[in-house]
């Protein structure tokens, strides 16, 4: 009779596709034959999320210990995927849990410190010894040679100042190292659930920002990069860390509530020839203070167009929003004028897209698209490209005192361009609106007309 351990090994990978990671766990502490064979399942995707509720010694900490004592086990690893979701003041004010590192373990993450040349190793080495979460973090990414996918958290991310030179390694010349230069990895999210809500109370810190942009630039190096998701700050002199990428390979690009302004944007954009699906949020600070960094107070609209147009020739999916904070209080809770060209806002348009032959989809502001004031001269007819499917205007900035684009306006502009959609958009699919104050009343009378040319008319969240 065929023992179970003996089936082909394709039947045996379809059976534990159903068994739960920690029945796989303790089925590979039945003998050495099931552990070969499952500790490349058990290892290959990290998933944690960390709570109130959560163990005190976080599963980075374990799985670090293990791969200082089994190495080896570090390569079946392809996927990360870490968050902490507890409340922002709980995260400062944890303390580290308590490690009972043997003297081995000890001295097998001194070595691992030492084996490249790392900014302030007495910071890693203390870091490692107290049991700093991020240096955990970062040690464990370094030894995933083979990492495909890594997504990690707003918070594990933000308070880190440990990632940015593991990712560095990508760029080093040094030749004896034990850490990953990540020729594998395609996709990375650093921050991707980062929201409105936790810049509220952050006060000064979130304007001084200004080194995060150069944790992610070494990833528009790496050969096999595709997707990146992340928050850029405004630096101070924007500085590629070598010389810039010839052609990066990224083909989506998501940059989150980010206060990188278009110029240096365009510094991005020339690097990525290839890109099809772009989103750029623009997060400014609406109230910068004496002695703060750079302050992202208007979004300019002329040079953002200049950006876009580095990549009008690939880009299918574009989804361009805007909106406001100010650093010392909170979203939107500006204490001040919110008259535009004041002291913040928006500055002019962005050209006709029409030259962007490639691009389906696009999620776009009526005041990126059209101008602050509801009287321009700007059409709808004169701005899409042809090929467009899908389009999604956002009533981004309708809580400004001056903000001209209410319902009726809206409508007006929209009524204008039903009237020539088939000729000029032949292929338009659905129009959406993006808002949170659109009665439905209004919405109603838009679906009514966008039925009789044939398109779909839908209301969407911000």
């Amino acid at each position: 009779m065929t023992a179970f351990i003996d089936l082909p090994s394709e039947l045996l990978t379809l059976v534990f596709e159903y068994t739960s990671k920690r029945d796989l766990v303790r089925l590979s502490a039945a003998s050495k034959k099931w552990r070969s064979f499952l500790e490349p399942t058990i290892y290959q995707d990290l998933v944690w999320t960390r709570t109130q509720e959560s163990s005190p010694i976080p599963l980075p900490h374990l799985l670090l210990r293990t791969f200082l004592r089994r190495p080896c086990l570090a390569r079946h690893v392809e996927h990360i995927h870490f968050r902490d979701d507890r409340l922002r003041y709980m995260v400062l004010k944890t303390d580290q849990p308590p490690l009972d590192l043997t003297v081995e373990e000890l001295q097998l993450g001194r070595n691992l410190i030492r084996a490249e040349p790392l900014p302030g190793p007495e910071s890693w080495t203390q870091g490692f010894e107290q049991g700093d979460i991020h240096v955990y973090i970062a040690l464990l990414v370094a030894q995933c040679h083979n990492l495909v996918s890594l997504d990690l958290g707003w918070q594990l991310h933000y308070d880190s100042k440990f990632l940015a030179p593991i990712l560095g390694c990508a760029l080093s010349d040094h030749e004896a190292t034990t850490f990953s230069r990540f020729r594998r990895l395609r996709r990375v999210d650093l921050g991707s659930d980062l929201d409105a809500s936790r810049y509220q109370g952050m006060g000064p810190e979130i304007a001084l920002e200004k080194d995060q942009i150069f944790q992610t630039l070494p990833l528009f190096y790496l050969p096999a990069i595709e997707h990146l998701n992340t928050w850029m700050s405004e630096p101070q002199t924007f500085r590629w860390p070598k010389e810039p990428p010839a052609s990066s390979n990224l083909t989506s690009l998501i940059l989150n509530r980010s206060r990188l302004q278009a110029e240096n944007l365009s510094r991005l954009l020339s690097c990525t020839p290839g890109l099809k699906a772009f989103t750029y949020d623009f997060w400014g600070d609406s109230g910068p203070r004496e002695g703060s960094v750079v302050p992202s107070r208007y979004l300019e609209c002329g040079k953002l167009d200049s950006a876009l147009q580095l990549i009008r020739g690939s880009v299918e999916e574009l989804v361009l929003s805007v909106g406001f904070f100010d650093s010392q209080v909170g979203e939107n809770d500006c204490g001040g004028s919110y008259e535009t060209g004041e002291k913040f806002g928006i500055k002019g348009t962005i050209g006709s897209l029409q030259p962007f032959q490639q691009l389906e989809s696009l999620t776009v502001p009526f005041v990126v698209l059209l101008g602050w004031r509801a009287n321009s001269t700007a059409k709808l007819t004169n701005m899409l490209p042809i090929g467009l499917r899908h389009l999604c205007l956002g009533d981004d900035l309708h809580w400004f005192d001056d903000y001209e684009w209410e319902e009726e306006a809206a409508l007006a502009r929209i009524i204008d361009f039903l009237q020539y959609c088939k000729v000029q958009t032949p292929r338009l699919e659905s129009i959406s609106i993006r808002s949170d104050w659109w009665e439905q009343e209004a919405m109603e009378r838009l679906q009514v007309l966008c039925k009789e040319v044939g398109i779909d008319a839908n209301l969407v969240p911000p």
